[in-house]
């Protein structure tokens, strides 16, 4: 791992059930960041839960709301929460569902609103990828599947600032397509030292080095909501196998 992504991670999440616990201090000055991140991490697999539980859109989009603006940016749902507890995705979809059975729709409009932190919710770019993820899958496995697309888009988009703030954009525009789950095909190593003016040795030194810097962002997601050490590993593979492990393991 890189010098740069360890302070940039550092910055995020430095142990596990950091953000967990960061959110839950209400009076420290690092619970409103650490809130709205939980909740743009995971309203978009909520909502897809929802979609596939059975809710048309516009009734999964009015619970999605409410739930975040009223359980999760509150902080609501963490609060008889502890680290024993296990995996914050699992707890977060429980809350979700204890709301759907208990919330009545009569009360929705007037308990939206009041939440912590702002939020902007896409809703139409959920609905999109709600669709695109086809009917093959149950509510909680597709919850699981956007979660873990969730987790390496986070982390695609915190290396990518990363290699911003180091001045290495240019390097990293023509490096990323040799990361994991990418559309586009790597040149060739000759190629990439020519456009680059670098060896060909450096250019692989350079390609292994985002693989392994985007591998470390992917962990430094899921080390921030799991509450042992021993579960990134756990949810790691789990994730893989959500995904054909094509996308996700280098060449």
């Amino acid at each position: 791992m890189s010098l740069t992504l360890a302070r940039s991670m550092a910055e995020f999440s430095t142990t596990a059930w950091s953000v967990v616990l960061q959110a839950g201090q209400r009076d420290s000055p690092d619970a409103a960041p650490a809130l709205a991140q939980l909740c743009e991490a995971y309203w978009q697999p909520l909502y897809g839960f929802l979609r596939r539980a059975g809710h048309a859109p516009a009734e999964a989009e009015d619970l999605t709301q409410l739930f975040i603006t009223t359980r999760v940016a509150t902080g609501l749902v963490l609060r008889d929460l502890d680290p024993t507890t296990g995996l914050f995705r699992s707890w977060l979809l429980k809350c979700l569902q204890n709301l759907v059975i208990n919330e009545c729709r009569r009360d929705r409009a007037q308990k939206r609103g009041g939440g912590a932190v702002e939020l902007s919710l896409d809703l139409e770019a959920a609905e999109r990828r709600y669709l695109d993820a086809g009917s093959s899958l149950g509510a909680e496995q597709l919850y699981d599947q956007q979660w873990a697309r969730t987790v390496l888009e986070r982390a695609y988009d915190k290396l990518q600032t990363t290699y911003r703030a180091a001045g290495k954009s240019a390097l990293f525009e023509r490096l990323k397509s040799a990361l994991p789950g990418q559309d586009d095909t790597l040149p060739s190593y000759d190629e990439l030292s020519l456009s680059l003016g670098k060896r060909v040795s450096t250019v692989r030194k350079a390609v292994q080095r985002l693989r392994d810097d985007y591998a470390a962002a992917i962990r430094a997601e899921i080390r921030a909501t799991v509450s042992r050490d021993a579960e990134v590993d756990e949810e790691l593979r789990y994730l893989l196998s959500l995904f054909d492990k094509r996308l996700l393991h280098p060449p």
